[in-house]
Protein backbone atom coordinates (compact mmCIF):
# COMPACT_ATOMS: atom_id res chain seq x y z
CA UNK A 1 0.00 0.00 0.00
CA UNK A 2 1.41 3.63 -1.20
CA UNK A 3 0.85 6.17 1.58
CA UNK A 4 1.80 9.59 0.97
CA UNK A 5 4.69 9.23 3.53
CA UNK A 6 5.51 5.86 3.17
CA UNK A 7 4.46 2.25 1.66
CA UNK A 8 3.38 -0.64 3.75
CA UNK A 9 3.87 -4.48 3.18
CA UNK A 10 1.38 -6.13 5.33
CA UNK A 11 1.05 -9.70 6.99
CA UNK A 12 4.05 -11.76 7.60
CA UNK A 13 7.40 -10.53 7.53
CA UNK A 14 5.75 -7.08 6.60
CA UNK A 15 7.29 -3.68 6.86
CA UNK A 16 6.64 -0.31 6.53
CA UNK A 17 9.34 2.38 4.96
CA UNK A 18 9.36 5.75 4.68
CA UNK A 19 10.10 7.22 1.58
CA UNK A 20 13.03 9.31 2.93
CA UNK A 21 14.67 6.43 4.50
CA UNK A 22 14.90 4.87 0.98
CA UNK A 23 18.57 5.37 0.25
CA UNK A 24 18.36 3.90 -3.78
CA UNK A 25 15.87 1.76 -5.64
CA UNK A 26 16.74 -0.70 -8.99
CA UNK A 27 14.63 -2.39 -11.25
CA UNK A 28 16.80 -5.41 -12.10
CA UNK A 29 15.27 -7.34 -14.95
CA UNK A 30 16.10 -11.00 -13.57
CA UNK A 31 16.59 -12.38 -9.99
CA UNK A 32 19.61 -12.67 -8.52
CA UNK A 33 20.50 -15.95 -6.60
CA UNK A 34 18.22 -17.02 -4.25
CA UNK A 35 20.21 -18.36 -1.14
CA UNK A 36 19.30 -20.18 2.24
CA UNK A 37 16.28 -19.38 4.28
CA UNK A 38 17.18 -17.38 7.75
CA UNK A 39 13.54 -17.36 8.71
CA UNK A 40 10.93 -17.08 6.15
CA UNK A 41 7.94 -18.76 3.92
CA UNK A 42 8.94 -20.47 0.58
CA UNK A 43 6.07 -21.61 -1.30
CA UNK A 44 7.34 -22.44 -5.20
CA UNK A 45 7.70 -19.17 -6.59
CA UNK A 46 6.67 -16.91 -3.42
CA UNK A 47 9.41 -15.91 -1.02
CA UNK A 48 8.39 -14.12 1.62
CA UNK A 49 11.45 -13.42 4.62
CA UNK A 50 14.52 -12.91 5.54
CA UNK A 51 16.78 -14.68 3.13
CA UNK A 52 20.61 -14.89 1.91
CA UNK A 53 20.76 -13.30 -1.89
CA UNK A 54 23.69 -13.58 -4.08
CA UNK A 55 25.52 -10.44 -4.26
CA UNK A 56 23.34 -8.73 -1.50
CA UNK A 57 23.79 -10.85 1.77
CA UNK A 58 20.67 -11.45 4.20
CA UNK A 59 17.90 -9.62 2.50
CA UNK A 60 14.11 -9.00 2.64
CA UNK A 61 12.07 -10.35 0.24
CA UNK A 62 8.45 -10.17 -1.29
CA UNK A 63 8.07 -12.09 -3.84
CA UNK A 64 5.66 -13.66 -5.93
CA UNK A 65 7.60 -14.60 -9.13
CA UNK A 66 10.27 -16.28 -9.87
CA UNK A 67 10.92 -14.46 -12.61
CA UNK A 68 12.15 -11.10 -13.10
CA UNK A 69 11.63 -8.02 -12.79
CA UNK A 70 12.57 -7.19 -9.27
CA UNK A 71 12.70 -4.14 -7.28
CA UNK A 72 15.46 -3.76 -4.77
CA UNK A 73 15.24 -1.46 -2.60
CA UNK A 74 18.49 0.24 -0.41
CA UNK A 75 17.66 1.66 3.28
CA UNK A 76 20.03 4.26 4.97
CA UNK A 77 19.03 2.97 8.05
CA UNK A 78 19.27 -0.73 7.26
CA UNK A 79 21.81 -3.36 5.80
CA UNK A 80 19.67 -5.65 4.64
CA UNK A 81 18.21 -4.65 1.22
CA UNK A 82 14.28 -5.16 0.57
CA UNK A 83 13.66 -7.49 -3.16
CA UNK A 84 10.01 -6.74 -4.23
CA UNK A 85 8.12 -8.64 -7.29
CA UNK A 86 4.69 -9.33 -8.24
CA UNK A 87 3.57 -12.68 -10.15
CA UNK A 88 2.64 -9.75 -13.25
CA UNK A 89 5.68 -8.04 -14.49
CA UNK A 90 4.11 -5.16 -15.37
CA UNK A 91 2.76 -4.69 -11.61
CA UNK A 92 6.33 -4.70 -10.91
CA UNK A 93 7.39 -2.43 -12.97
CA UNK A 94 4.98 -0.19 -12.35
CA UNK A 95 5.53 -0.24 -8.35
CA UNK A 96 9.05 0.40 -9.56
CA UNK A 97 7.97 3.67 -11.39
CA UNK A 98 5.57 5.15 -8.23
CA UNK A 99 7.87 4.22 -5.68
CA UNK A 100 10.56 6.16 -7.67
CA UNK A 101 8.26 9.24 -8.03
CA UNK A 102 7.66 9.46 -4.37
CA UNK A 103 11.20 8.83 -3.35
Amino acid sequence: TLNENQFLISGAYGVQISYTDIDSIELRPTLPGIGIKNNGLNLGPILKGHFDVKGLGPSLLFLRSNQGPVIIIYRTEHRQPVLINFADAQQTSTFYQQLQAKK
